[in-house]
């Protein structure tokens, strides 16, 4: 008998409709749909981004290129949101380029590597880890040194952050935290079926490394 569902990450709404057909009690754990209403446990994506953005425009960049394709999950836009505003409250201009968001035809490996070389922002900021990773190895392929001739930033702290050559600054994300939130939130729900719905957000911390100047 199931008496609960956590749903982690992008998740179709097909899913999750299906949950609520059966009407089970459910917690999204850093995923949004704008169809579904359930608890909720989230990385402050938002204010990490923006706390990450202080911290790089305080050491001196002020060119900037965020890697990501912002469609894949609510997560990414969020940081993509953030990325934009700190720009903007900080009077830096800013001109994205396209092929950096990803698309069906455009990976950000490829992206980076048909930017020119006189349109290379100081610093590359990227939507997760795993998207500097691609970042990285354009990069080196082009003999671009880090961070002497570029910056590069991830977000999540993988263990690709560490294992990088120089390692990547990047922003620590509680996931066992969130996952224990998650648990807790579901017991409550399961017991109070009738209560308000919930989103709880949870902070991490920005983790500078080599990366970075």
């Amino acid at each position: 008998m199931i008496l609960g569902v956590i749903c982690v990450g992008t998740v179709s709404t097909q899913v999750l409709l299906e949950v609520q057909r059966m009407q089970l009690p459910l917690v999204m754990v850093d995923h949004m749909d704008s169809v579904i209403q359930c608890d909720g446990v989230f990385m402050d994506n938002y204010f990490m981004m923006r706390k990450l953005m202080a911290l790089l425009i305080s050491k001196g960049y002020r060119r900037f290129q965020f890697v990501g394709k912002i469609s894949y999950a609510f997560s990414f836009e969020e940081r993509w949101r953030a990325f934009q505003d700190s720009l903007a409250e900080y009077g830096i201009a800013h001109n994205q380029l396209p092929q950096l968001m990803a698309s069906d035809n455009l990976n950000e490996y490829e992206g980076v590597m048909s930017v020119p070389q006189d349109q290379l922002p100081q610093i590359f900021v990227c939507a997760n880890d795993c998207v500097a990773l691609s970042v990285y190895d354009a990069l080196n392929e082009r003999g671009i040194k880090m961070p002497a001739e570029c910056g590069l930033t991830g977000f999540d702290n993988t263990e690709y952050a560490e294992e990088l050559v120089p390692q990547l600054t990047s922003v620590y994300v509680p996931k066992g935290a969130m996952g224990a939130r998650a648990v807790d939130c579901l017991l409550h729900r399961i017991k109070n079926r009738d209560d308000y719905y919930e989103k709880t957000l949870l902070l991490g911390d920005v983790v500078i490394r080599h990366s970075t100047i």
